[in-house]
Parts: structure tokens; sequence; C-alpha cells
């Protein structure tokens, strides 16, 4: 560093050479020690002040961190060995056609009363005959709306004067109406061969057993699946002169 020297300091300094030696000791040490003083004061006034300015640190610019992707999980091996994939279904596959139903053995047994229409029978041998009577039939699960039936039945009617003995065997068709839950009504009609033996002492009649041919036509209801309630109205040739034509009410269960 280069101090500046003023003129004025160049004059005190020859003056103060020239009156060195002539000083005593004490007063050399004193007056040095004010010249080092005076020309560091001169020095440091003259000298230009140097201003430090801080350093400004550098701005960083802070770029966003975008968040890491997740990717996602893989199902592990025992994961997809323990669900197996499901087998794509059709509709197809899904829809399966109905089934046929399954048909069955019917057989009805039956309880009845018959009463002759014709006057002359009625006189020679009573009303109220009694009957029993099977009926024989397939039929599906679900009743079928219409059916063919084997029907075997006999009524008889005896007393001390005679008997009457009638065998109705034959082939009936129902069909079956409005189906409600518990009532189902029917209608029908039928053909059989009726085997008839009648004996009255009183007319002297005795005819034996004899085939004769017949028709008949009913109307009924079906209570529930089991019990069925008949009217039947039966058309027979003469047996002896003998009308065995009549009206017949019974009740039948199903099994």
């Amino acid at each position: 560093m280069f101090f500046k020297i003023s003129p004025c300091a160049v004059v005190a300094a020859a003056l103060f050479i020239a009156v060195w030696p002539a000083l005593p000791s004490h007063a050399q040490s004193d007056t040095a020690s004010a010249i080092l003083e005076a020309a560091r004061a001169s020095a440091t006034a003259g000298a230009p002040k140097q201003t430090v300015e801080p350093k400004s640190k550098p701005v960083q610019e802070v770029k966003p961190v975008a968040a890491p992707v997740q990717e996602p999980s893989k199902p592990s091996v025992s994961t997809v060995a323990a669900e197996p994939a499901q087998p794509h279904r059709t509709i197809n596959q899904t829809m399966s056609p109905p089934q046929p139903k399954k048909r069955k053995f019917r057989l009805d047994p039956a309880v009845s009363v018959y009463y002759p229409t014709s006057d002359k029978t009625v006189d020679t041998f009573g009303n109220g005959w009694l009957g029993f009577g099977i009926s024989f039939g397939l039929d599906d699960e679900i009743v079928r709306k219409d059916s063919f039936d084997l029907r075997i039945e006999g009524i008889a009617k005896n007393d001390d004067d005679g008997h009457a003995f009638i065998i109705p065997i034959g082939v009936a068709y129902t069909h079956r109406m409005s189906a409600g839950r518990k009532f189902k009504p029917y209608l029908g009609a039928g053909v059989s061969a009726y085997v008839a033996d009648i004996e009255s002492q009183t007319d002297n009649v005795d005819s034996g057993t004899k085939v004769t041919p017949g028709a008949s036509v009913f109307v009924g209801t079906s209570i529930g699946s089991a019990v069925r309630i008949e009217a039947n109205y039966y058309a027979i040739s003469d047996v002896e002169d003998y009308d065995l034509g009549g009206v017949k009410l019974s009740a039948s269960v199903r099994f």
C-alpha cells in the first residue's frame, strides 16, 4: 500500500532532523511517538475509504418436485392361484331349455250314489244305488289341461225282491277349465261297455250277465290337488225292458 505525503509533513520532518540531536533522551522518545501518530493520522485521513459490500448469495431456483408415480400393485402368485378365472358364460349356457315334465301313473278310487231316471226301474229296484270305482291315467307333474282316463266302476242295488248290478268299463276324456288355486273345474265325456245283471221276482225277470253299450257326460271340480267331486249322466241301452240310465254323484281321492 502507498501513502500520500503532504508538503507540511516534509517540512516537519526536516525541522525534526535539525533539532533532534539537541533534545534530551526522554523528549526524543515522546517526540518520535507523536510524529508517528501524526503521520498515521495523516495517512489515514488522506486515503480513500473502501466500503466492503456484503456479497449476496446467489438465488437458487426452486424447482417443483413431482410426486412419484405409484404403479398399481400386482397380485401375488399365491393370490392368482387361489382365485380361478371365471369362465365366460353366454346366454345359451345361462338360459338352458326347460326340461320336459315327467309323467306319472295316477290312481283315483271313488265312491258314488246312483239314481236311475226311469220310474219303472225305480219302482222295481229302488233308488240310491251304491257304487265303487277306480280310474287310471297318466299325468304330468303339473296337471294337464286335457287328459284321457280308463274308468272301471261297480254299481249295485240289492233287496228281498231282487237285485241290479252294473259295471261300466270305458274311456273318458277330461277337459280342465280355468285353473284356480283351490277349485279346478272340468268337464268331459266317455264311452263305455256296461256289464249288467238284473233280477226281479215280482216281474219274473232274470237277465243274467249281459253287455250293452252306452255313453256318459260329466262335470266336476278338483279341490286342491287330491279331492275331486263329479256328477255323471249315464245313457245305457235297455236291459230286459229296463232303462238303467241315470245320474251318479261321486267323490274321489287321487293317489
